[in-house]
Parts: C-alpha cells; structure tokens; sequence
C-alpha cells in the first residue's frame, strides 16, 4: 500500500507544479498593481487566479477521474505489469482528489498573504468572530 502511494506521488507533483504556476504569475502581477497604487486591479487578479485554480481543479479531477488507468501509466505503472497496485493506487488517488481543490487554493493564496500583510485573514477572523 505504501509503494502505491508513493507511485501516485508524480501526479501530487503536477498539481502543485500547476499551482506554483498560477500563484507565481499571481504575485508578479499582484505586486506590480499594488506597487503602482492599483489595489482593485490587483485584487481582481487574485480573484482570477483563484478561479483559474478552481478550474484546474476541476479539469485534474476531472482527467484522473475518468482516465485512471492512463493516469497511472504516467506515472510509470501499467495495470498489466504491476495488477496488485491497481487497487491501493485507486483507492488512494480517490481520497486524494477530495483535497485537490485545498492542495491548490493553498498553493495560490498562501504567498498572497503575505503580500496583502495579513489583511486577508483579519477580514476573516472579524468576519467569523461576528457570526457569534
């Protein structure tokens, strides 16, 4: 079970690397609109590459959903070859998926946070401390 995990480990690799894409885009644009004074233009680009990541999401979810068999053989193990990895492969690429959309709304909004000095996050304590 624990050589499946690993096995599926190459395409853990490619949503972050796709996410990495999406947020390092998002910082240099960010940052450009923020240093010239545009504070709406840059939030609407973060609000796009959330969105962007959602979509990405969606569409690797989507792939590994209904091509698993190819999605193994990318990485690197044929169901023919390798039969008694199929099922843990499956079952953890499966429980996997559930997180997709976090693993890469992470990936985006984390070095965003940092941009914004943590206005993002006090707008949500303040936001959930006022549900009480």
């Amino acid at each position: 079970a624990y050589s499946a995990i690993s096995l599926v480990y190459p395409l853990v690799n490619t949503l972050v690397l796709l996410a990495s894409f999406i947020s390092t885009g998002c910082q240099v644009v960010c940052s450009k609109k923020i240093g010239q004074g545009k504070k709406e233009e840059a939030s609407s680009t973060f609000s796009a590459a959330i969105i962007g990541g959602l979509i990405v999401s969606a569409i690797f979810i989507f792939v590994c959903v209904v091509f698993p068999l190819t999605m193994f053989r990318i990485c690197g193990v044929t169901v023919e070859n390798h039969p008694e990895f199929y099922t843990h492969m499956s079952d953890y690429l499966k429980g996997y998926l559930i997180g997709v959309p976090a693993v890469m709304l992470v990936q985006i909004v984390s070095p965003i946070l940092i941009i914004d000095n943590n206005k993002i996050i006090r707008q949500i304590i303040f936001f959930f401390g006022n549900l009480n």
